[in-house]
């Protein structure tokens, strides 16, 4: 039912490499609209075909940003970091120097970028989420690349400091995703 929904583009999923039985979806929608009647509708179905197999579900819907997250989403690694209860600017003075930062300095294997605001439209097995929520999704071509970058004088490690506080928790994981059009 959801690859069926109308105005979506493309959906990717994939377990996350530190915990395997943990699924992350994105789904990418053709417009604004689409994406809002899908995340608004009454209709429990596509909530029922969706999560009838789960013990939990978080859904998540971002804020419009200029920034293409699609790089990002489709390179072979995705590095994905979700920060809760954030501060106001946080995405604005923390999140997106850190993703520049990086970005600028083209580390080896680094495909693409983006950081964005979200809010948690639905969930069910857990509490829901604490607002502010900033994510960041880094592309690697592979996590060794990630890994790299976060070693002393590198990239990740120069910067870390942007986005270590600022937040009140986060949860950072990496998903191959495989793309469903």
């Amino acid at each position: 039912l959801l690859s069926s929904a109308p105005g979506l583009v493309a959906l990717h999923w994939g377990p996350h490499a530190e915990s395997p039985t943990t699924l992350t979806y994105v789904a990418r929608w053709s417009s604004d609209e689409s994406r809002q009647a899908f995340f608004h509708t009454r209709s429990p179905s596509w909530h029922s075909s969706f999560s009838e197999h789960l013990s939990s579900l978080v859904v998540l819907e971002s804020s419009a940003s200029p920034q293409d997250a699609v790089p990002a989403l489709e390179a072979p690694c995705t590095e994905i970091f979700v920060s809760y209860g954030a501060e106001n600017d946080f995405l604005e003075k923390r999140l997106q120097p850190f993703v520049q930062a990086v970005t600028g300095a083209n580390p080896p294997g680094l495909v693409g970028a983006y950081a964005g605001e979200f809010v948690a439209v639905r969930q069910f097995g857990v509490p829901p989420p604490k607002p502010k929520i900033a994510v960041m999704l880094l592309g690697w071509n592979s996590r060794e690349d990630h890994d790299a970058q976060k070693q002393e004088g590198k990239v990740i490690a120069n910067n870390i400091h942007l986005i270590r506080s600022g937040r009140e928790s986060a949860s950072g994981f990496h998903v191959n995703f495989t793309k469903r059009v």
